[in-house]
């Protein structure tokens, strides 16, 4: 899902219903004032260099979260995700996620 392509209505919505977040740091990571408490939050985010913002915002608003820290672009732009590393921390806080239309069961 992309936050800034979609009407904010239909972002509340489907936030509003979701166990778990897993974004890229950013601004549309704020739209997890949306979700409902106990929501698992996950921010991937570069080593170092990251204000903690969206995890003081997942306290106050009483969600689980995590940093998933990650390499970036030189520019610091686009995160490299190491995929498989991602996909063993999700499993290991045994979560289920959906990955390209297949749903992935932590073992």
């Amino acid at each position: 899902m992309e936050p800034g392509k979609l009407p904010i209505e239909v972002v509340a919505s489907l936030l509003s219903r979701a166990s778990v977040v897993v974004g890229i740091h950013g601004a549309n990571l704020g739209n997890i004032i949306f979700c409902p408490e106990g929501t698992q939050v996950y921010e991937v985010r570069p080593a170092s260099g990251v204000w903690a913002d969206y995890e003081a915002l997942a306290c106050v608003l009483g969600h689980h979260f995590l940093g998933v820290p990650q390499a970036f672009q030189p520019e610091g732009k686009n995160p490299i995700i190491n995929i498989s590393e991602l996909m063993s921390l999700l499993c290991t806080t045994r979560i289920s996620f959906k990955w390209k239309s297949e749903l992935l069961e932590c073992q």
